[in-house]
């Protein structure tokens, strides 16, 4: 069988070569010996076989190989009949193929004030344009010429002297007219503290707005700051910086506010809030002072925040006023007696017990009575996973769904999981770890990307529920 094959597709010609073998015949043995039956024969006597001369063999291979040769002779010409028109055929010119990434930019970890690259190359016909995008925009929105610079063609982005506002996820997208593709970074800047002037003064604005929230529910502060450079933002309460936790959320919304949000908020969230603002062009402040008013009657003994090793036991216990009835809930949802979840009335007593504590099971409780009376408290899950995924996180549909974790120590027996498929990185799945720190960022969601990410740390996972609007 003879295979050809090009761009436009393939071509086969095959022969069937039969080869006659040359053996010598063997002679039956004679028919009229006599056979007793059911009885073993055995016989001394060699039969004779007849004889054939040489040249009958002689001509018998003479035969074959003529046979051969007339076969093979014949399919080679074949052969080169093919082969021939194939030469002459003429192939069509390619005119369009799609964007193909030959290389893809690498995920990385940089500190303030390095510098630091991302390159792509792409192949495709006609040649594809390159364009670069952050976090969703495109790069020309926020780029400052001094900061970023993009190669000739667009397949190298430079970024000199990083802080902060340049951690993102950076996406590199090919166009051509006969398709597109993309690929995408995650770049990570290490938060370390900068030396020399604050990003903002330490004293506050003559004017502070003045906001209150009930306890127990939500208080989203916000403040919008343009500039180039792009700004840094720090929040700050009572002077003291602000991170993100389960309760308190620090994000950039799609308007380009900076927001701080603040769940399930208690009397020890009051204070003065400060978002400071700074590049190298000069710095701002806008502070806001947040009350937390109390809800129904005061409890007699409020719930008490806890910590408890993954594994063990967690107890929440609180005394209501007047033996009211009372409801328990984990943030907003609310819990039901089970096997992991253990409720007890004892006169005033009120008693939570959380069986096996496991990572999911760190948040925030609440102990409400029916008259609406509350109280809160946090508890803390001690364990290989020590920053763990929100509980839920919104994206709207094309949006980057970005997810980060920590571990305690470095660990080999990390992964990924979406509703139970074990997710691995491809040109739209950025799957990265940084020491103790681990990334997922799902590029472009859709629909189909909905559902339960789990991070997982040897026998400890976290959970978040995804939602695409």
């Amino acid at each position: 069988m003879c295979r050809a094959s090009n761009w436009s597709g393939e071509g086969y010609a095959g022969a069937k070569i039969t080869v006659t073998p040359n053996l010598n015949p063997i002679a039956e043995p004679p028919a009229n010996l006599p056979l007793q039956p059911h009885l073993p024969v055995i016989s001394h006597d060699t039969p004779s076989l007849p004889t054939v001369s040489s040249d009958s063999c002689t001509k018998a291979q003479s035969l074959t190989h003529k046979r051969i040769s007339e076969t093979s002779t014949s399919q080679e010409a074949d052969l080169n009949a093919n082969i021939l028109d194939l030469s002459q055929t003429e192939l069509p010119p390619v005119t369009e193929l799609p964007p193909h990434f030959l290389l893809t930019p690498v995920s990385q970890r940089l500190c303030r004030g390095q510098s630091g690259e991302l390159t792509c190359k792409v192949s495709g016909v006609p040649e594809p344009t390159i364009r670069w995008e952050k976090d969703g925009r495109s790069l020309d929105e926020l780029c400052d010429g001094s900061h970023y610079r993009l190669s000739p063609g667009g397949h190298t982005l430079s970024i000199s002297r990083v802080h902060p506002p340049d951690a993102g996820v950076y996406v590199c997208r090919a166009t051509n007219t006969a398709g597109q593709c993309l690929a995408a970074a995650v770049v990570l800047v290490d938060p370390t503290q900068r030396h020399g002037q604050e990003p903002y003064p330490g004293d506050p604005p003559a004017q502070v707005k003045v906001f209150t929230v009930n306890e127990g529910k939500h208080a989203k502060l916000r403040c919008l700051v343009t500039g180039k450079p792009r700004p840094e933002i720090i929040w700050r309460k009572d002077g003291r910086a602000v991170s993100p936790g389960r309760r308190t959320l620090i994000y950039e919304d799609r308007e380009g506010h900076f927001i701080l949000k603040v769940l399930f908020c208690r009397q020890q969230d009051r204070g003065l809030y400060v978002c400071g603002a700074s590049n190298t062009a000069g710095n701002t402040l806008s502070a806001v002072m947040l009350h937390v008013r109390e809800v129904g009657e005061r409890f007699p003994a409020p719930l008490k925040d806890i910590a408890v090793r993954e594994g063990q036991d967690a107890v929440l216990e609180c005394s209501v006023p007047d033996g009211s009835r009372t409801s328990w809930y984990l943030e907003d949802q609310r819990l039901h007696p089970d096997k992991r979840h253990h409720m007890e009335e004892q006169g005033p007593i009120r008693r939570l017990i959380i069986r096996g504590a496991r990572t999911d099971d760190d948040g925030v409780y609440m102990c409400q009575t029916q008259q609406g009376a509350q109280s809160i408290a946090e508890v803390a899950v001690r364990g290989p996973i020590t920053k763990k995924l929100p509980r839920r996180l919104e994206v709207a549909e094309g949006g980057n769904a970005a997810f980060c974790a920590e571990t305690e120590s470095e660990m080999e027996q990390i992964g990924w999981t979406l509703n139970g498929h074990i997710l691995s990185e491809t040109q739209r799945m950025v799957v990265q770890s940084f020491g103790r720190t681990h990334v997922l960022v799902l590029v472009g969601v859709t629909q189909k990307d909905a559902g339960i990410v789990q991070f997982h740390a040897g026998l400890s996972e976290s959970s978040c529920q995804l939602r695409v609007k």
